[in-house]
């Protein structure tokens, strides 16, 4: 045996397990020194991630809650319909088929409608064009009180449909009446103050911007019957934000608490009244 190369290839093999066990070492230190350090805050998160929210206010007026019932549509409502004719399902939908369709140039901003709106639905006025469902053939409002929007409520809702030309042919209706403030206001989160709550839940994708937040009102009770239980209803937020592809998602938040708010957009569905009323019975 050549002890020479033996006692080299010892000391060798001793220096890699060496560089081996100091590599191991710095790597535990280093990870010893992070776990030691405080945690990003709120602030730091947010550069870290990327999350631009410039155009949210830190102030928001106070707004009281609202009671609200369904109405019931009658025969003379019916009766009083122009060049349409109409027909009232679970007492509170009001289902009509136009005489002559409408023509509809560009269904994700139907101004041609706004006419036929102010002139042949009832209370027509008060409802605010939300989106057009193009699978479905439909645009779909929604009713707003004082300029603000009532969201995702179903008796306060209406679908207007179209046919393969993009005209105007029918539209279902419900509305809500007896709006009422309460004596109260209420002080209100600012849309700042909300999207960082909701920012905390990590519920915000990193390179994020929030475009927009609108206030309007939402219901915070539970659709037991619908054409006789009134309804309150909360200030709310609802939060638009762009996502790094472009995506835009809407979030809604209480504005009185800081809840997050789950729409339910199956039980937005008319059918949903029918369900209702046959619990009821």
């Amino acid at each position: 045996m050549d002890w020479s190369k033996t006692k080299s290839i010892f000391i060798i093999v001793f220096l890699v397990l060496n560089v081996f066990l100091f590599i191991l070492f710095m790597d535990k230190y280093e990870n010893s020194q992070l776990s030691l350090r405080s945690p990003l805050s709120p602030d730091e998160r947010l550069v870290e991630d990327n999350i631009t929210f410039n155009s949210l206010s830190n102030e928001a007026d106070p707004q009281p809650y609202l009671n609200a019932k369904a109405y019931e549509f009658t025969e003379i409502d019916v009766n009083g319909l122009e060049q349409q004719t109409g027909a009232v399902r679970n007492n509170i939908l009001l289902d009509s088929q136009l005489a002559q369709p409408v023509n509809v140039a560009n269904p994700s901003s139907p101004e041609e409608l706004e006419a036929l709106l102010n002139e042949f639905v009832i209370g027509g006025e008060n409802y605010e064009f939300w989106t057009y469902e193009q699978d479905e053939q439909r645009l779909i409002y929604y009713q707003q009180f004082e300029g603000m929007p009532i969201f995702h409520n179903i008796t306060g809702r209406l679908v207007i449909h179209l046919n393969d030309q993009n005209q105007a042919v029918s539209y279902e209706q419900t509305m809500m009446s007896s709006i009422e403030k309460f004596p109260d206001e209420q002080d209100l989160i600012s849309p700042r103050e909300a999207f960082l709550e909701y920012y905390k839940l990590n519920a915000v994708e990193p390179n994020s911007e929030v475009i927009e937040a609108e206030l309007g009102y939402y219901s915070i009770i539970q659709l037991i019957d619908a054409a006789s239980e009134t309804q309150v209803l909360t200030p709310a937020w609802k939060m638009t934000i762009e996502q790094e592809d472009g995506d835009l998602e809407e979030h809604y938040l209480n504005a009185v608490n800081f809840s997050i708010i789950e729409i339910d957009f199956e039980g937005l569905e008319f059918e949903r009244l029918e369900e209702i009323e046959d619990t009821v019975e």
